[in-house]
């Protein structure tokens, strides 16, 4: 399929590549918004953290499904009239973001700029495969794109925290406006209006498996959301919505392998490479989401101020652009996706394994520096390998199908992160407080200490000796309170650290029996090369015949062998 010019051209690569960038950008940070404005959010819109969570859910769900929808709608419309929509509905949905107090007018909000980010996602990807030469054009390609989606979560909570250290959250979504103008700008004075690729009509495109694969993937994102605080199959919520998967998703399933073009190819699935590529991927993302744990610990457990958080968030995006350009660079030198992969998860392990010791009542800053770096540069050097990795699994004409599998993938990795998260952030806490209170009792003379003391404090302070007893036992409760949750992060931690451990073990191990199976087929070939030499073989055809044309087995060849 010969490749349309999509920029004009007096464009150079650079400058492609920031109207790239300057699009897809805007959407990306609007999706990031939960990272570090929970608590800004479910004040503004009256609603509980977990619901900021599901909200992010909502557009991660929106994105994966209208993704696998926007790869025929893209072939409907011009990539220049088509992007100004998006851009135009982003404006529209921040603007009524910044003016309601509604939940539910947040959430359908939320929906509309998942699809918008979906189909800004799948423009600026092809956009980006025609900046390069053809034979980097993929690795570099997929670098712009996902250096931007990873960059775009710590830039985000800069952004955000600036903004609500002087203004309200309205000034956020006020700000993601303003974003858009400079792609809008560089969009109308660099690129064609032009069609992608040759026309599709739309009554070819599978709206109703769009429609299911949504409610499936919305539905299991609840499910692992809500779980923890519901008590999982505890709540008849839980169960009614389990038994609604389980019902509409063999139908789906059905109905995709029955159609001409289903909205995802599930028959790659058939593929033992690929399926564990896939793996990779969501382990990749449920080890990325602890650092949402360490920002956590940074700004509760040691009470580390916003603007100071700012010096953090930097040195994890200096580290995020070094292992971008670390694996990016190794790809292109032709070192292979897995070796690279497990470079990135034993630089994971590195990370996690310094955080476990650093976890601690009271601590700077500045220690945090060098891990959320290392951090960075673990991240930064897996997303593109995997992606390779995942492309690598399956023939070349199905390269262009992965993807969609692919985010699915990610999505689940987010998921599990979040549900793992809740589940150590709130059933660890409470068996470590539990724990910790049963020991902690007035009986324990270190503690029977400690109140003394800070009854005695407070008495000091002007306060009547009741109004210093009730004082003390609740900074003895917060205490315990901050240990627990310490002894919480440190469970997630280790059972990060064991997974990785784990896999990293499993990846090299598994190499072992693949290269045992290559130096026997070196001595092999090297035994027929003999063989032809003393004319006891002859080859034809790329084949090994005895001499009289008769074919002969690698056993029968061994046993020739052998006697001689």
């Amino acid at each position: 399929m010969q490749q349309v010019p999509l920029f004009k051209p007096w464009v150079p690569t650079w400058l492609a590549v920031l109207t790239i960038f300057s699009i897809l950008f805007p959407s990306l940070v609007i999706f990031a918004l939960y990272y570090n404005s929970t608590l800004a959010v479910a004040e503004y819109y009256s609603m509980d953290a977990m619901d900021v969570q599901y909200s992010v859910v909502v557009m991660y769900a929106t994105v994966i499904s209208y993704l696998a929808l926007d790869s025929h709608l893209v072939k409907c419309f011009k990539v220049g009239s088509y992007t100004i929509s998006g851009i135009f509905i982003n404006t529209i949905t921040c603007w009524i973001c910044a003016q309601t107090h509604s939940c539910e007018i947040f959430m359908f909000c939320r929906f509309i700029q998942g699809a918008v980010c979906a189909y800004l996602c799948n423009i600026c990807m092809n956009l980006a495969f025609t900046c390069f030469q053809p034979q980097k054009a993929r690795v570099l390609g997929y670098t712009v794109f996902y250096g931007s989606l990873m960059t775009c979560v710590p830039f985000s909570a800069i952004f955000a925290n600036l903004i609500l250290n002087y203004f309200g959250i309205e000034s956020v979504f006020y700000g993601f406006i303003l974003f858009q103008v400079p792609g809008f700008i560089l969009l109308f004075l660099t690129m064609n209006n032009r069609y992608l690729v040759r026309k599709f009509p739309l009554s070819q495109v599978d709206w109703t498996g769009f429609i299911i694969y949504t409610a499936i993937v919305s539905i299991v994102g609840y499910i692992l959301v809500y779980g923890q605080q519901l008590e999982w199959l505890e709540s008849t919520r839980i169960q009614n919505l389990i038994i609604i998967v389980l019902l509409i998703t063999p139908v789906y399933v059905i109905s995709s392998l029955q159609k001409k073009r289903p909205l995802i190819q599930l028959r790659l699935l058939k593929n033992g490479k690929y399926r564990f590529a896939l793996l990779l991927l969501t382990i990749f993302y449920i080890s990325k989401g602890t650092v949402f744990f360490t920002y956590l610990y940074m700004q509760d457990g040691l009470g580390i101020d916003p603007v100071s958080m700012i010096a953090i968030w930097s040195f994890n995006i200096l580290g995020l652009i070094v292992g971008i350009y670390m694996g990016s660079k190794l790809l292109l030198k032709g070192v292979m996706p897995r070796t690279i992969i497990k470079l990135g998860f034993a630089i994971l392990l590195i990370f996690h394994t310094m955080m476990f010791f650093l976890f601690a009542g009271t601590a700077s800053e500045y220690k945090y520096y060098i891990p959320l770096f290392i951090q960075g540069v673990g991240t930064g050097s897996l997303f593109v390998p995997c992606i390779m990795n995942m492309v690598a699994s399956v023939q070349p004409k199905q390269a262009g199908l992965v993807a969609f599998l692919g985010i699915a993938a990610r999505y689940t990795g987010f998921c599990l992160a979040i549900a793992l998260i809740n589940f150590f952030q709130i059933k660890g806490t409470n068996e470590s407080y539990m724990d910790m209170a049963t020991q902690y009792t007035l009986s324990n003379e270190i503690v029977a200490n400690t109140k003394d003391e800070a009854v005695e404090r407070y008495v000091g302070m002007g306060f009547t000796q009741a109004e210093a007893q009730i004082r003390a036992d609740k900074e003895l409760t917060t205490a315990i309170k901050k240990e627990s949750s310490l002894r919480a992060y440190m469970k997630y931690y280790s059972f990060i650290i064991a997974m990785l451990f784990l896999l990293i073990l499993y990846m090299m191990l598994e190499q072992l029996p693949k290269r045992e199976q290559i130096r026997q087929r070196a001595n092999l070939r090297e035994i027929y090369n003999i063989m032809v030499k003393g004319g006891r073989l002859v080859e034809r055809g790329g084949r090994f015949v005895g001499r009289g044309g008769k074919k002969l087995t690698r056993i029968t060849i061994g046993k020739i062998a052998a006697r001689n």
